[in-house]
């Protein structure tokens, strides 16, 4: 284990005794036991700089997204940004939680345009029938003695009627619509005469026996809404039409009324521009248009002659089923 030299000491001549040196010749535990005192010495430096290291780090990677937060908190939902802006150098994984935010925006954009415009369109349903009603029982009231049985029986009809319609347009913003049935058309029809006051000539050309499959709830807001139009927007003296034949693929349905402020075909049915420019049209043709996409029905808008307004209603053959 140890090398051992020995030399003589000299006093002159004489040997007056031996110096002996030894040397350890193993000297791996001594370098183990060297290297052990360093990595104890070493390991508290090496922990409050990792601990330091650490600390900068995770500052630096969370900063994009303690920014992030703070402008969620800061979002006012009825202002909501197109996006954020990524910056080309953030890291990648940062990147990504902001393009899935992005898409986030869109889908609450969306959802939030489509909340606004069912209220507008429950509002659009509940306005007309509403002030009939609220109409007969202000005279009532007026005058008791005016009250007509078959005026209250059409008054419990209308808001019959009025929460069927607010029903199907609930169910129809859910994306619920009812499986189609085969109903008789004529009926119905009759009943819509109900909305078109006497000094508009109605003219009614429906099939007895005509029966039309599709979602009734739905299609009798559609039909309700063109008539309503066709009231609302009709000139003295003016008239409507109504007209019903079967088809190849189905059946078609046309309701022509005279007008004094018709609407180029291309903007009828466009909610943002008769919003802005239009005050002859309310929100009747978008709600028809926007149900008839959904069941695959044509709704087609037209200005035959100046002062006439058709809209025709075509089954493709195509309903949508639930």
């Amino acid at each position: 284990m140890y090398d051992t030299y020995t030399l003589p000491l000299l006093s002159g001549e004489k040997e007056i005794g031996y110096l002996q040196i030894a040397r350890l010749n193993n000297i791996l535990p001594l370098i183990g036991s060297a290297v052990l005192t360093s990595f104890l010495v070493m390991i508290p430096l090496v922990w409050i700089l990792g601990l330091m290291v650490g600390r900068w780090g995770t500052r630096m990677v969370l900063l994009p997204l303690e920014k992030l937060v703070s402008y969620v908190e800061r979002l006012d939902i009825d202002r909501l940004p197109e996006k954020i802006i990524i910056p080309e150098d953030i890291e990648e994984e940062v990147a990504v939680i902001g393009r899935s935010f992005n898409k986030l925006l869109q889908r609450a954009r969306a959802a939030i345009k489509k909340q606004k415009e069912v209220a507008e369109n429950i509002s659009h349903e509940l306005k007309t029938p509403l002030t009939r009603v609220s109409t007969a029982l202000q005279v009532m009231e007026r005058d008791p003695s005016k009250i007509d049985k078959a005026e209250l029986r059409e008054m419990t009809r209308e808001i019959v009627t009025l929460g069927e319609q607010v029903d199907a347009l609930l169910d129809f913003a859910s994306n619920k619509v009812e499986t189609s049935s085969t109903w008789e058309l004529a009926p119905f029809v009759k009943e819509l005469r109900s909305l078109i006051p006497n000094e508009i000539r109605l003219t009614v050309r429906v099939p007895d026996s005509m029966q039309i499959t599709g979602q009734q709830p739905q299609l009798r807001i559609v039909m309700n809404n063109l008539v309503t139009n066709a009231v609302r927007h009709n000139v003295p003296g003016g008239y409507i039409r109504i007209v019903a034949h079967e088809t190849k693929l189905g059946w078609k349905i046309e309701v022509e009324n005279t007008t004094s402020t018709p609407v180029q075909p291309r903007h009828a049915l466009a909610r943002m521009w008769r919003g802005r420019h239009s005050r002859g049209h309310g929100l009747g043709l978008t709600i028809a248009q926007e149900i008839c996409d959904k069941l695959g029905i044509l709704l087609k808008y037209e200005n035959p002659e100046p002062g006439l307004v058709r809209v025709s209603l075509m089954s493709q053959g195509k309903n949508v089923e639930a």
